[in-house]
């Protein structure tokens, strides 16, 4: 029977160490964007969207108001015209008003209250339905602005169409600010740094914390994420 026993060598695993020890983190840069592509998906989630159905009624009124008061609700120019709920037509030229709907008017109100009636028909021509639609989808432009981080960062972030496809009204110069990230360092650390200035800028509408929403949305996948990395760790060393 030949000699036996136990032995330890540290020497090959010293080698492995000192190789880990020198190694550049991308090559942890692939478990690190999934971690941060499946937070951002989260965030999605958590982040609430304005309710529909109270944008939908103070869109009704706002289309009650575009159609019945012209030119504008905001202030009584003249001429104007007033569509009160009977229907009735209230003209308002040259100081005085006029009951347009039984009166008869002087030449210069008449000729002004056809031009406001072509105003109201061109108004008129955008239904009530699709004058709510267009507005009540801007109500996703927070959850959307989470996908935006993802898509600077070179990935999709999962959420839907209805989302991905919302847009605001105003003119582009008033497009509200897009949110990005940046991955930082590469060698000893490797981050990623997000801004997201649409949900921090004091809003009436923000009835919500976003760093609260990102840090709840990061927990979730934390554990998921450090048992990537280990797994990562251990292929690296038995290299």
């Amino acid at each position: 029977m030949k000699k036996s026993g136990f032995k330890l060598d540290l020497a090959k695993l010293k080698k492995r160490l000192l190789g880990l020890q020198n190694m550049n983190m991308d090559a942890f840069k692939r478990e690190l964007l999934d971690y941060v592509r499946k937070s951002l998906a989260t965030a999605v989630k958590l982040t609430p969207a304005r309710d529909k159905a109270l944008i939908e009624q103070n869109q009704h009124f706002e289309y009650q108001k575009r159609v019945n008061m012209i030119p504008s609700s905001h202030e009584v120019t003249d001429p104007c015209l007033r569509v009160n709920n009977s229907g009735v037509h209230w003209l308002y030229c040259g100081g005085r008003w006029y009951n347009a709907s039984e009166w008869r008017l002087p030449a210069n109100a008449q000729d002004a209250y056809q031009r406001l009636l072509q105003e109201r028909a061109r108004r008129m021509q955008t239904q009530e339905r699709k004058f709510i639609q267009e507005r009540a989808q801007s109500r996703f432009l927070y959850k959307k602005s989470w996908t935006q981080i993802g898509d600077s960062l070179g990935f999709g972030v999962q959420a839907g169409g209805h989302i991905k496809s919302s847009y605001t009204r105003r003119k582009p110069a008033k497009e509200p600010p897009r949110a990005y990230g940046q991955i930082r360092g590469g060698k000893q650390v490797l981050s990623v740094a997000i801004y997201n200035p649409l949900l921090t800028t004091p809003s009436r509408y923000i009835k919500f914390d976003a760093s609260d929403i990102l840090r709840e949305a990061t927990m979730q996948h934390r554990e998921q994420f450090n048992r990537s990395i280990k797994r990562r760790m251990l292929q690296l060393i038995r290299k």
